[in-house]
């Protein structure tokens, strides 16, 4: 076990779960395919007569009428069948001239119907997994949150414990995922935060600019950490009040 890095996640039904959903989304989605198939297509009757019957050549020309004639007559978006005498063909009404609708809302619902479970199971946000765009900046944060982030604590966890071991990890030597840079950072948009930042020496310029997809300078300013005096403990404020107090005492005497 020591020579392997095993990964397992932490719900082992997923994918049986999963195999079998799609087995049953599988035979609805060819199910309403063929409803839909069946509803948009063509029907008739025909009426052949013993005249028909009696010609020698009869299974010829009928085997010609139903595989070639008839074929050539519903694929051509307008056309004319010449019948031969004894033949009559009429054309059905009902459910087999319709053009409905109602089986293409049926494929799509099944479809996500697939999407939504699949995603529940991986734990990936709906929308994100059917392509929406809709509030995407949420939709990603949970996204991070709820999927990807467990799996990089899973992998590091791992990674950890078996290539570095306790003692390399309590001084300090470890793996982590660095998750905070997959989404697209504007920096126009994040700029006060980048000020704050630095301001209260939480990173340096360097840190900052890579995270943001940019590269680093690797200066000495840009590897250092910066605070202001904003950013100060209150007994130093009390400290600099009383010394304010004093001096202009002082002054006044």
């Amino acid at each position: 076990m020591s020579d392997v890095l095993y990964f397992k996640l932490g719900n082992t039904d997923t994918r049986a779960l999963l195999s079998n959903l799609m087995i049953g989304y599988n035979n609805l989605v060819s199910m309403s395919m063929g409803k839909y198939k069946r509803s948009g297509g063509r029907k008739g009757i025909l009426d052949i007569d013993a005249t028909a019957t009696g010609d020698k050549n009869f299974q010829t020309k009928f085997d010609d009428l139903m595989n070639n004639r008839f074929k050539k007559y519903f694929e051509s978006e307008n056309a004319v069948l010449p019948l031969h005498k004894g033949y009559k063909y009429e054309e059905q009404g009902g459910e087999g001239s319709k053009k409905s609708a109602s089986e293409i809302v049926d494929i799509t619902a099944i479809t996500k119907e697939i999407f939504e479970r699949v995603a529940q199971a991986f734990k990936i946000p709906t929308a994100l997994l059917r392509g929406d765009i809709a509030d995407i900046g949420a939709t990603t944060d949970n996204f991070l949150t709820f999927c990807i982030d467990p799996l990089c604590d899973m992998t590091g966890e791992e990674i950890n414990r078996k290539r570095f071991g306790k003692v390399a990890y309590l001084s300090g030597s470890y793996l982590r995922v660095d998750t905070t840079t997959i989404k697209h950072i504007d920096l126009f948009s994040v700029s006060e935060a980048f000020d704050k930042l630095i301001a209260s020496g939480g990173y340096s310029i360097d840190e900052l600019r890579v995270k943001s997809g940019d590269v680093a300078l690797n200066t000495d300013f840009s590897r250092q950490h910066y605070i202001t005096k904003n950013y100060q403990k209150i007994e130093t404020l009390g400290q600099e009040a009383n010394q304010t107090k004093e001096v202009k005492m002082i002054d006044e005497n």
